[in-house]
């Protein structure tokens, strides 16, 4: 998918999707990328690094899709007050 990335074949649409699953799979593979990367060098997963990257530039960015001129729907939080006396 990195490399698919870096070539301009996937878009930052693909990162919104995925970004959350990248993330998870780096922080548990990044233990095993560095051992690897002892003897296989420091371009050892380089494509899956550089997809890790952008997703979390795109998470960073992705805080909110609403313009400032759309207004956010009201929810009404019927079980807060029960949520906070269990807490």
């Amino acid at each position: 998918m990195g490399l698919l990335l870096s070539e301009g074949l996937l878009d930052d649409s693909f990162l919104r999707l995925y970004a959350p699953a990248t993330l998870i799979c780096w922080r548990e593979m990044s233990p095993v990328i560095v051992i690897l990367r002892r003897s296989r060098g420091e371009t050892f997963a380089q494509y899956f690094e550089y997809l890790v990257a952008r997703a979390r530039a795109v998470e960073a960015l992705q805080m909110c899709i609403f313009p400032a001129n759309l207004p956010r729907l009201q929810l009404d939080d019927l079980y807060l007050a029960e949520d906070r006396a269990t807490s």
